[in-house]
């Protein structure tokens, strides 16, 4: 029978300035099973300040014909306090001859309001094979943040597809820092890898993906995506393939030593193309 809420290994929320919390080495498995809300290796939340969290080693495998209604993680941390970095490091999912039928699929997951933190999602891994379906993103790490002075970082995180089917957009690692004040911030995807191969992806394709936004022509929003690696091979990609792409509202935008290889695949046959290194956006 189905599951009509949400599923988590490991769970805590806590509102209570200055205690942190660590949610680690938990694993989820669903076989042969329908799931209609999320599910989430290790799911850490903080909205006090100086209070981290933190969600690490935590394992979600999706099997057998199982069917999940909407997001999983492998790690998902989440904070609102000043001072309060959220980091999501060295979680895994895997997805096998399933199907995620509205959701997104995140090895990490790590977002923070508040000022002065950091969201940090580095070191994850997804996996999705066996004719599996999903229906929205696909991302290895993806760390964003919206408060002042409080980076963004998204690095080392792994992406394979592998006979099968993403309806949304494929990120091996994506950072986004957001900041409408005077407040200085910073994006960073660097050193990721996706390897698409026998599959069909109906979206973009990023290696690394940063942009940060900071609305103050006078302070520093550097956007940073190198060393990215994709692969796509015996596939069929609708949208871009992009190697890495940053974009900086206000700042500089690295984008070096990308690699983009592209063997018996079809990209973007109706309007578009292949990039080893997008042009930086400096508004």
């Amino acid at each position: 029978p189905g599951i009509t809420g949400s599923v988590y290994g490991g769970v805590k929320f806590i509102d209570v300035s200055g205690s942190s919390t660590v949610i680690s080495n938990n694993i989820v498995t669903i076989s042969g099973s329908e799931i209609g809300n999320d599910v989430s290796g290790g799911y850490a939340h903080t909205a006090g300040e100086s209070s981290a969290a933190t969600v690490d080693n935590n394992t979600v495998t999706v099997s057998d014909n199982s069917i999940i209604e909407y997001d999983v993680y492998g790690g998902n941390a989440h904070t609102a306090g000043e001072s309060s970095p959220a980091t999501a490091g060295s979680n895994t999912v895997t997805v096998s001859g399933s199907a995620v039928e509205e959701g997104r699929v995140y090895g990490g997951y790590a977002y923070t309001a508040g000022e002065s933190s950091s969201a940090t999602a580095n070191n994850n891994t997804v996996t999705v094979s066996g004719n599996s379906t999903i229906e929205g993103n696909v991302y290895g790490g993806n760390a964003y943040t919206d408060g002042e002075s409080s980076p963004a970082t998204a690095d080392n995180n792994t992406v394979t597809v592998s006979g099968s089917t993403v309806s949304g957009y494929v990120f091996g690692g994506d950072a986004y820092a957001v900041c409408e004040s005077s407040a200085a911030t910073a994006a960073t995807a660097d050193n990721n890898t996706v390897t698409v191969t026998d599959s069909r992806v109906e979206s973009n394709v990023y290696g690394g993906y940063a942009d940060s936004e900071s609305y103050d022509v006078s302070r520093s929003a550097p956007a940073t995506a190198d060393n990215n690696t994709l692969t796509v091979t015996g596939s069929k990609v609708e949208g871009f393939v992009i190697g890495a792409l940053a974009f900086s509202r206000e700042s500089s935008a690295s984008v070096a030593g990308n690699a983009v290889t592209i063997t018996d695949s079809i990209i973007n046959d109706e309007w578009g193309g292949v990039f080893t290194a997008a042009m930086p956006r400096v508004n």
